[in-house]
């Protein structure tokens, strides 16, 4: 919900986003397991929480795009 509202999916194609969202909930489960236990727990989220979530969530927003760049140009490269 954080990554949504901050606008950090705005570069994921609609079609993309079921498993983008699912991909990037693993990650964030991965990478900042202790944040989502303890909104889980308490509801709550501090500013510190929210900007580790944001990192997450922009850094891979960025990768995701930078595969699918790749893919692309994959897909291109295989038509000529």
């Amino acid at each position: 919900m954080t990554a949504a509202l901050a606008h950090t999916m705005e570069t994921i194609p609609v079609e993309n986003l079921k498993i983008y969202s699912k991909e990037l909930l693993d990650a964030m489960e991965r990478e900042n397991g202790d944040v989502c236990r303890r909104i889980d727990r308490n509801g709550k989220l501090t500013d510190e929480d929210k900007e580790r979530l944001l990192k997450t969530a922009k850094y891979y927003a960025s990768e995701y795009a930078r595969k699918q760049e790749r893919l692309s140009a994959g897909k291109a490269g295989g038509d000529s």
